[in-house]
């Protein structure tokens, strides 16, 4: 039987396959877990999560760490050698700080999962760190903000209004660090597609590297950025931070077209959570 290369209906199931073919593969691209890209649209594996999207969520990891150990560490010294407090009061009212920062990651995971999602719920509480610790290194670097310096005891202790300031400082970083935490990770964890082997080993080396990031950031808060304090003084020693923290801001926000993320599940708990307070 003769054949006719010709013929225009062989032409046409041709065409036909290949753009079944072409929809196939397209279709193999997309994630199964239900993460959207940042028009909304099914993520797809090659422009969007991964490797690709993971790095700018690390930089932020580190440098919240670091800002956070670098003042828990040396706040006890600040709060007595510059605002001229009571050792017991200075110790009490950091570890009240400290306390402060892992309640509020209560705050942020239910505004995560009722309202905001994780995304924008960690770029706002990250420019709220950021805005406390602007506040802190102004702090640190303004005479008017502190008391006289003092180099015997008794010494005048610092002013309502020069405490105020910092406990503001303090109060926003601790509201910061409560919405990033309980968020950084799981939003790291939605850029990997587990049904993918592919990426769920990826998702294994993602947790880490990023565990590795948290203690980096936590070593280099505790010596090198105490160093500079002990060195160069406060203000370079909360400024540092300050400045990476802010650059931390901008990497994340820079990569927001590469990253996933869980609107249909977000829409689930957000609807969830409205009917429990508002029946």
């Amino acid at each position: 039987m003769e054949i006719n290369a010709q013929d225009p209906s062989l032409d046409g199931n041709l065409e036909s396959n290949k753009f079944n073919i072409t929809e196939e593969g397209k279709s193999s691209t997309l994630v199964s877990n239900g993460c959207v890209d940042y028009k909304g649209r099914i993520a797809d594996k090659q422009t969007t999560g991964g490797w690709k999207a993971s790095p700018f969520i690390i930089v932020n990891e580190v440098a919240e760490r670091l800002a956070f150990f670098a003042i828990a560490v040396n706040m006890v010294a600040y709060l007595v050698r510059e605002m001229h407090q009571p050792l017991p009061d200075a110790a009490t009212h950091v570890t009240d700080w400290i306390g402060a920062a892992y309640v509020l990651t209560l705050l942020g995971a239910f505004l995560a999962d009722a309202y905001l999602g994780r995304f924008r719920t960690i770029i706002i509480f990250s420019c709220i760190y950021a805005v406390g610790m602007v506040m802190l290194t102004i702090s640190a670097s303004l005479h008017s903000l502190r008391p006289p310096y003092c180099p015997k005891r008794p010494c005048i202790p610092a002013s309502n209004r020069q405490t105020a300031f910092l406990y503001c400082a303090l109060v926003l970083i601790a509201l910061g660090t409560g919405g990033i935490k309980p968020c950084v990770s799981s939003f790291g964890a939605d850029q990997f597609d587990e049904s993918d082997q592919n990426e769920a080993h990826k998702k294994y080396a993602f947790f880490n590297w990023f565990f590795f990031a948290i203690n980096m950031g936590a070593l280099l808060g505790i010596t090198l950025l105490v160093y500079i304090q002990v060195e160069l003084g406060w203000a370079w020693g909360f400024g540092v931070p300050t400045a990476v923290m802010i650059v931390s801001v901008v990497v994340l926000a820079a990569g927001f077209s590469k990253y996933r993320y869980q609107s249909q599940w977000e829409a689930l708990l957000q609807g969830f959570f409205r009917s429990l307070l508002f029946p």
